[in-house]
């Protein structure tokens, strides 16, 4: 079966401040409007027993007038939670902003948080391709999900390809000396899978790096959803 995993560009240093996270409420309304750029993926979450097709890219999501400012209208997320389901063109009302550590079902916790900060840090400027795109969001998952950091081994697997050959060579780089972003965040549900979002036009601070505009992405695919 074809599936929509969240992938896709994701958060923002300062986001705290531009978007309130110091409000907890709930709440957050938001329309996922479609994965792209996207690439499909065969992921098994079984160690190999079995392998189903995912979307893995750039979610495009539309949010409403009474969202956090930053969340309002057109943004984008990654992926952070593999275990729930999300629908193309599905609405979602009970989202609610918290620290990225605390992102995830079960929460990643803060090794995993400090991983994707690392990748952030080392390669979120240059994507550009479906395939980079597909990789970022592929290696984020394996972060989340696996102790080993290899698409080859371990619990949480991918198929050979360009995807998978790029996503590791991202992984094998992660060694704990950054350069890190700073100031990641999500939206967390507890019947969706949470996301790792960014305030379109904010800059996102890299330590020992530098500061990386973002732009709006404003294409959309209609794909399959995760079922």
């Amino acid at each position: 079966m074809r599936s929509t995993m969240c992938g896709g560009l994701a958060a923002v240093c300062g986001m705290a401040a531009a978007i309130g996270l110091a409000d907890p409420a709930r709440g957050i309304s938001v329309t996922l409007t479609g994965v792209s750029p996207q690439s499909t993926v065969s992921i098994s979450s079984d160690a190999g027993a079995s392998f189903h097709s995912y979307l893995a890219g750039l979610d495009q999501f539309q949010g409403v007038a009474s969202n956090p400012l930053g969340l309002r209208e057109g943004f984008v997320g990654f992926c952070v939670d593999f275990s729930q389901h999300i629908s193309i063109g599905g609405t979602y009302t009970d989202y609610a902003l918290t620290p990225l550590e605390n992102a995830g079902l079960p929460p990643m916790g803060a090794t995993a948080a400090d991983h994707i900060e690392e990748l952030w840090g080392r390669h979120f400027a240059s994507l550009h391709t479906e395939t980079d795109y597909g990789a970022f969001q592929t290696s984020i998952w394996e972060i989340l999900y696996d102790s080993d950091l290899s698409l080859s081994d371990g619990s949480f697997r991918m198929e050979a390809g360009s995807v998978r050959t790029l996503s590791q060579s991202w992984l094998d780089e992660i060694d704990g000396l950054g350069p890190k972003a700073t100031g990641l965040n999500a939206l967390a549900s507890p019947s969706t899978q949470d996301m790792l979002v960014p305030t379109p036009g904010s800059a996102v601070l890299v330590v020992g790096g530098f500061a990386v505009g973002l732009t709006r992405r404003r294409r959309r695919a209609a794909t399959g959803v995760k079922g």
